[in-house]
């Protein structure tokens, strides 16, 4: 790292020719301040200005952030704590306004000949872009590019005038400039008022406008002067029957260094918003008549520029307008692992990646319109790797030619957490027609299941027709499984969570997969393994794809390592986890691996490299574990095998004893009155057939309005129901949610259950909520219904 003086602050607080530094650094488009080992502002640029008043010889906490305090996550205090050489942080922060800016800060330190830290850089960012009073703001930039054109100092006060007149529409506008005794203000050019006003001096111990304005330090208006009492009104504002006034000071840091007052002959009221415009007007027109003041001191600055240059860590590169490069800073060379004399000399497309090397000419005609502006870009490194940039470019003078600079920084991570959104954003819209499509089908499974199951009740166990209902029962089950994968992407589904150990279900269902296969899985489970809130459906739906593509992945056999720990994830430690404690989860195989272009789609809806395969495997698996809160990573290179990594939300508490399995549930009868709602004929048909079969009197409604009617009917006949088993969604009907409100009400005791082709619907996950005290997820068979009703009615 070069060499760095230390910037020592002035009487003024600013460091020598910060007005220079000024004139150069407001083109990056961003905001730079140098702070003190005691956290005072040394210099900040016109950005920061704007942004929060007056910054200079104030601690950058107050100023900042509001903080009696050294803020806990400064990037500052880290530079000089450790001597880290480069610090990012996001931080949200309020302007002098009160709007909420969110910023990218780069902090890096500032050294010492003998190469101690003297100060740090901060270079300061916007992460989204406030876009009002644009069309203000627009012609603001515009005088501004106006105002640091002009050298000559008597054109220079004209142009400001002119300016400030046409900018607020003014009548009359005057410039006044303190004078070298600091005692007095100076005309230097007016608009409107007598020529041989110009050159007039007037002792700041006076009583007008402009004098309130430079003792006081802040905007002043007169709306009607002849209401005026606060001072002796100018006999020259009589003359001209003058209404109203505006004046500002023309701020150079903590000090003022002129006023700028308009004038109007109608009365009128100046806004916020014209105020703070006149402003910022005002503070610009100081430091280009600063500069133009000391142009015989640029070279020094110029020297301050490029220390400031090479020893921010963001690439800055300045290109002319045929797209050449000219100068870059060291971080740009550290950054694409070229040397300066190297990359100067590269064209273009060597080291600026396509399409973005083909456009450029093309973005430079808007750049030519527009002034500033952001582009995406990315940058192709010395050993041909390609990482993706964001570019602030500014049009300036530099040696006296026209150029671009543009400040580059790697939005790499921010490129994988849009990619992240818009994964989901698909597999939300697939979700809809999902949903559809799952509980149509469940409602038609539920007719087939039910009426295999009571053919293979009434018939023999053994026989060829015994053995063809156990193929179809077996078929309509696999027909189940791909349901259950289409109902995973139901936009707001919910999983139907227990708390549960993670070995068995790991062990089940990765072991399922393998089965009959050259694959075997090893496991290594963390003894204390905590406990999960997981749908053991879903997850052993994910550990079996996971399984089964590892399988795919080593056609000749090997061992699929899956382990499990515990993890505690702090703030902002693995995004985008939020903090606390997760069960980490990881398989991994040996094989073939996934290519680049291939790894960033495999949780993509319909992708898949296999003729087949549905390429719903992955998309499934990225779906249950989002619903669970939870995020899951990938690893892979061609050839060396790949990694997942799940991330589960944990409850923190470790299993307890094994208790003995449960024993599988029999197909036992029972006894009384139950009432089925569902809109389908067919769910009606084969509940009753089930019921009947199972001992019990079955009755049915077409939908919630029935089922109501009924109910109280029986109530009233002093035969009620046992059970009311209600169908969740009725179409253009009453359904089951809105249903069950109505019959608590007539009877706070009803049992009920409810059902639904939409399995993962929130009701279902969370049915004691709303007043149900049993789920039947379709499709279901007798075997589900006699372990239901056994279980509710006790019989």
């Amino acid at each position: 790292m070069s060499e760095t003086p230390p910037l020592q602050p002035t009487a003024t607080g600013l460091p020598p020719n910060g007005e220079m530094l000024e004139m150069v650094t407001r083109h990056i488009g961003a905001g730079l301040a140098v702070i003190s080992r005691d956290y005072t502002v040394l210099w900040a640029n016109k950005i920061l200005e704007d942004l929060y008043g007056d910054t200079v010889g104030k601690t950058c906490y107050r100023t900042f952030q509001k903080q009696e305090g050294v803020c806990a996550w400064c990037g500052t205090g880290e530079i000089f704590d450790l001597g880290l050489e480069r610090v990012v942080r996001e931080v949200a922060s309020h302007d002098k306004n009160g709007n909420l800016l969110q910023l990218e800060i780069i902090a890096t330190p500032i050294r010492d000949t003998h190469g101690n830290i003297t100060a740090a850089l901060e270079l300061v960012l916007p992460i989204t872009e406030q876009k009002q009073k644009e069309k203000a703001l627009a012609e603001l930039l515009a005088f501004s590019q106006s105002l640091i054109s002009t050298v000559d100092l008597n054109k220079l006060f004209r142009k400001v005038t002119t300016l400030s007149k046409e900018l607020l529409n003014l009548d009359f506008s005057t410039l006044m400039l303190k004078s070298d005794d600091q005692r007095g203000l100076v005309i230097r050019d007016t608009l409107g008022f007598p020529e041989e006003t110009i050159g007039h001096y007037a002792l700041l111990d006076g009583q007008g406008l402009s004098t309130r304005v430079v003792h006081e330090k802040k905007p002043a208006v007169v709306v009607d002067f002849q209401s005026e009492t606060r001072f002796e009104i100018p006999s020259l504002v009589v003359e001209k029957d003058i209404h109203s006034a505006l004046c500002v000071p023309m701020m150079l840091g903590e000090e003022v260094f002129g006023v700028l007052i308009g004038h109007t002959l109608q009365p009128r009221v100046f806004s916020e918003d014209t105020i703070s415009i006149y402003q910022s007007f005002a503070n610009q027109a100081a430091v280009a008549i600063k500069n133009a003041m000391h142009m015989h001191s640029l070279h020094v600055s110029e020297k301050k520029f490029r220390t400031l240059f090479d020893n921010t860590n963001d690439a800055i590169l300045i290109y002319n307008l045929d797209c050449s490069l000219i100068e870059v800073n060291r971080a740009t060379c550290e950054r694409l692992g070229y040397s300066r004399e190297e990359l100067l000399a590269l064209p273009i497309g060597q080291f600026i990646a396509q399409p973005y090397a083909s456009i450029a000419k093309e973005r430079i005609k808007q750049l030519k319109k527009s002034g500033t502006a952001i582009f995406e870009s990315a940058h192709i490194k010395k050993d041909g790797s390609i990482f993706p940039i964001e570019q602030s470019c500014s049009l300036m003078e530099f040696d006296a030619q026209t150029v671009i600079l543009c400040v580059a920084r790697d939005i790499s991570q921010r490129k994988k957490l849009d990619q992240e959104r818009l994964r989901t954003q698909k597999l939300e819209s697939l979700g809809i027609l999902a949903g559809g499509i799952a509980h149509d089908f469940n409602n038609l499974l539920s007719g087939i299941l039910g009426n295999i199951s009571l053919a293979k009740a009434s018939l023999p166990a053994t026989g060829e027709v015994a053995e063809r209902l156990i193929d179809t029962e077996k078929a309509a089950l696999r027909a189940k499984n791909l349901t259950q994968q289409l109902l995973t992407f139901a936009k707001g589904g919910a999983p139907i969570k227990t708390e549960t150990s993670l070995t068995e279900i790991i062990q089940d269902a990765s072991g399922f997969a393998v089965r009959g296969t050259k694959a075997v899985c090893e496991y290594d489970f963390a003894e204390d393994l905590w406990l999960a809130e997981v749908d053991t459906g879903q997850l052993g739906q994910v550990l079996q794809n996971l399984a089964i593509n590892a399988v795919h992945a080593m056609p000749d056999g090997g061992a699929i390592r899956i382990a499990a720990r515990n993890l505690t994830v702090k703030l902002d430690e693995l995004p985008p986890l939020a903090p606390g404690k997760y069960a980490l989860l990881t398989v991994k195989d040996h094989g073939i691996g996934i290519t680049p272009e291939h790894l960033a789609q495999i949780f993509d809806p319909y992708f898949t490299t296999k003729q087949s395969s549905s390429g719903l495997g992955l998309a499934v698996v990225y779906s249950v574990i989002a619903n669970h809160g939870g995020h899951i990573a990938v690893q892979s290179e061609p050839g060396k095998g790949t990694l997942f990594s799940i991330y589960l939300p944990s409850t923190g508490k470790i299993p307890p004893a094994e208790k003995p399995a449960e024993i599988q549930a029999q197909l036992t009868k029972g006894y009384g009155k139950i009432l089925v709602m569902d809109d389908e004929e067919l769910i009606r048909n084969v509940s009753t057939a089930m019921l009947t079969k199972l001992g019990y009197e079955p009755h049915t409604a077409s939908d919630g309005e029935e089922a109501i009617t009924r109910y109280l009917q029986a109530q009233k006949e002093g035969q009620p129901f046992d059970l009311v088993i209600m169908d969740l969604t009725v179409p253009g009907g009453m359904g089951g949610k809105e249903a069950i409100s109505h019959l608590r009400k007539l009877d706070p005791q009803i049992r009920a259950v409810v059902s639904s082709g939409y399995a993962n619907d929130p009701i279902m996950a969370n049915f004691s909520e709303y007043g149900f005290c049993g789920v039947a997820p379709k499709p279901f068979s007798l075997q589900d219904f006699s372990k239901l009703l056994q279980t509710i009615l006790g019989s």
